[in-house]
């Protein structure tokens, strides 16, 4: 099993303590065996985490060749480590794979581990359980460096001149109601179509009129940018109870920086600044944010093998 515990406190790093039965971790978190489990630490003096949430993803591997599928290895998407609304408290993984790597960020979390072996034709099945602390409102998490966040980027080309005009068409007196008023605005001039395996931008959005959940909070994130309010992108499932996460509520939404805390926004679900207990956050989308999986993937393979089967519950 493998367990994960760690103390935040504001400017300093993660201190992990973690225990893995199968194998080593990467070279870069220098862990030892003989570390010893440390105190938790609040952050500052802000309400305490009022939910526990234990979740369950699981996938397949189905191999359809005629010759056994040997050590290939895959990167997956774990919750994120700490945002406004979670902290990750443990993973476990079930049957337990040999862990090559692990990440867990307030930006970017992934497991890297090795299949071993599946025989020609036979379904693996892998579960990949979860604890979590979940926050109805807001957690202050003072962020420092916010440049990650303004400007533009990959889907959000804030240069564009139809998406300047109509952003500071839509500044207001002070960032809350500047949000507010871009949160609206996607709400009653954009509608939602439905999954599209094709993303397009935030300015192809907007001159559409109509776009899936990415796209409507692009489009949000783009006009909140403009007006010079930090603002994200963010990948993961919408969750209300401890609960298989089914692939069918992956979901992206919007979050703007407010008062040292972030916020959400979603068009796509009519949700602005409410109660965020039901979101459970694995990815900042950015392409400004490096990491192995991709951006707006949930997992990848190195050398993926021709004829296996990836399938998710």
């Amino acid at each position: 099993m493998l367990q994960l515990i760690w103390s935040v406190r504001e400017g300093a790093p993660f201190v992990l303590w973690v225990s893995l039965m199968t194998t080593a971790f990467a070279p870069s978190f220098a862990l030892s065996s003989q570390m010893k489990p440390v105190k938790m630490i609040e952050p500052h003096a802000a309400p305490s985490f009022s939910i526990k949430r234990s979740v369950v993803m699981v996938m397949y591997l189905e191999n359809q060749n005629k010759t056994t599928l040997k050590d290939h290895v895959i990167t997956v998407r774990i919750p994120l480590s700490k945002t406004s609304f979670q902290t990750l408290e443990k993973i476990e993984i079930r049957p337990k794979f040999p862990i090559s790597e692990i990440s867990t960020t307030k930006e970017a979390a992934w497991i890297k581990f090795h299949t071993l072996s599946i025989k020609p034709f036979e379904r693996k099945g892998i579960r990949l359980y979860f604890t979590l602390s979940i926050n109805k409102l807001p957690l202050d998490l003072c962020e420092h460096d916010l440049n990650t966040y303004l400007g533009g980027e990959s889907y959000m080309d804030t240069n564009d001149p139809h998406l300047r005009t109509l952003g500071r068409q839509l500044k207001r007196h002070n960032v809350y109601h500047s949000a507010l008023a871009a949160y609206r605005w996607v709400r009653d001039n954009v509608a939602y179509s439905g999954y599209k395996q094709k993303l397009t931008g935030a300015s192809a959005t907007l001159k559409a009129r109509k776009g899936d959940c990415t796209e409507l909070a692009c489009l949000f994130a783009a006009l909140c940018r403009i007006n010079n309010i930090p603002s994200r992108v963010m990948g993961g499932y919408l969750c209300d109870k401890c609960a298989k996460l089914s692939s069918a509520f992956y979901h992206n939404w919007a979050e703007f920086y407010y008062e040292g805390a972030w916020h959400i926004a979603d068009p796509a679900k009519r949700v602005f600044d409410r109660d965020g207990s039901s979101y459970i956050a694995f990815e900042v989308c950015s392409s400004r944010i490096a990491n192995p999986v991709g951006l707006f993937k949930r997992y990848k393979f190195e050398n993926e093998p021709k004829n296996l089967k990836i399938i998710w519950e």
